[in-house]
């Protein structure tokens, strides 16, 4: 099976989430990893520093 066959529906799958849910997701599941924790961090509070707040909107 080809890698694209075998990615394209996880692709579908991660498509139904909004950017946001996804970034609080990845925490959630790699909170035991302080590195990747501390990189979902930093992409979160860019969002946050650029005025894309999902919290306001909701």
């Amino acid at each position: 099976m080809s890698c694209a066959k075998e990615i394209r529906p996880i692709i579908g799958e991660l498509n139904k989430f909004n950017e946001m849910e996804l970034l609080d997701f990845t925490l959630k599941v790699f909170k035991e990893d302080l590195k990747l924790k501390n990189a979902v961090k930093k992409i979160y509070n860019k969002y946050v520093e650029n005025g894309r707040d999902y919290r306001k909107s909701t």
